[in-house]
């Protein structure tokens, strides 16, 4: 299973949203950090559901974290602490991992997140693009 296919199942199972038919972001890539001594590395993907939107609607930013090889079991990865970067207006402030984001702007914005932990940090990013009323 990718981690798209996770990301997706994790979202239906908190019913978070049904995303059927929305087509994600391209994520830059999935990124992993250089812990400290004995904590795991965590690696990180962002996803936008769906990527392109009409001004007004709402899109889910959605970081997914796991540790080394699809390994869920380390202790840490219960700490997680978010930090976005980018996001329009419209969007909240957010310190959780799904942001619920309806941009009234249209614009290109490349939102990154940064993941931490006692132990680890990494960043992972993506773009929104929306499309409607810029401003003047």
């Amino acid at each position: 299973m990718t981690p798209l296919h996770i990301a997706v199942l994790s979202m239906s199972v908190l019913g978070a949203l049904a995303f059927a038919g929305s087509v994600p972001s391209a994520p830059a890539s999935t990124v992993s950090s250089t812990p400290s001594a004995g904590f795991c590395a965590l690696n990180a993907t962002l996803y936008v559901y769906p990527a392109v939107i009409d001004a007004g609607s709402t899109a889910v930013v959605r970081p997914f974290v796991h540790g080394p090889a699809n390994n869920f079991a380390c202790a840490e990865l219960a700490l997680l602490h978010y930090a976005y970067a980018g996001l329009p207006a419209g969007c909240p402030s957010a310190t959780g991992g799904i942001v619920f984001c309806t941009p009234a702007i249209g614009g290109t914005y490349p939102i990154t997140v940064t993941i931490s932990t006692p132990g680890s940090t990494v960043e992972a990013s993506a773009t929104l693009t929306v499309i409607g009323p810029v401003p003047a």
